[in-house]
């Protein structure tokens, strides 16, 4: 059904160690997944809902993996282990980028308070952009500028 081999020697091995198993470590075993899986409910339901610190809970999540794949590439380095290491530091890094990143679109934001009337603000209208935050698309703007039929 999932493809494994029952009489390999990687399955037998998983199935052994599992049946190996004190109760008391399966409990174990079963609450921290519970806590694993509520933390990840608690950053899905966060991040769907847009909140703010849904993101820093997402980096905090994320890199706090980082310490036991140091230890492992350490202790037992392979090729694997390393660039696990690296994907996961360049996913921290990317994600404290699109924070800071979005810390300063919305500082600009703050600045930039009156709507601005240029001819770049037309072209990137029509490049399908919206380059000023403030400024209503080009369809929007002629349709304000229409007299109704009834002043006619």
């Amino acid at each position: 059904m999932l493809g494994f081999d029952p009489d390999s020697r990687i399955m037998s091995h998983a199935i052994q160690r599992a049946t190996n198993l004190s109760p008391s470590k399966i409990r174990e075993f079963g609450v921290v997944s519970f806590v694993y899986a509520g933390l990840f409910l608690t950053e899905g339901i966060g991040l769907w809902l847009t909140k703010r610190w849904a993101e820093w809970f997402t980096v905090v999540i994320t890199s706090s993996l980082v310490p036991l794949e140091i230890y492992e590439v350490f202790h037992r380095p392979t090729p694997i282990k390393v660039l696990v290491l690296i994907i996961n530091v360049a996913v921290v890094a990317y994600l404290l980028y699109r924070i800071a990143n979005k810390r300063q679109v919305a500082r600009n934001d703050r600045v930039r308070r009156w709507p601005t009337c240029s001819a770049a603000d037309d072209v990137a209208v029509f490049l399908g952009r919206q380059r000023s935050h403030f400024r209503p698309p080009l369809a929007a703007r002629e349709d304000a500028n229409r007299v109704p039929l009834l002043f006619q």
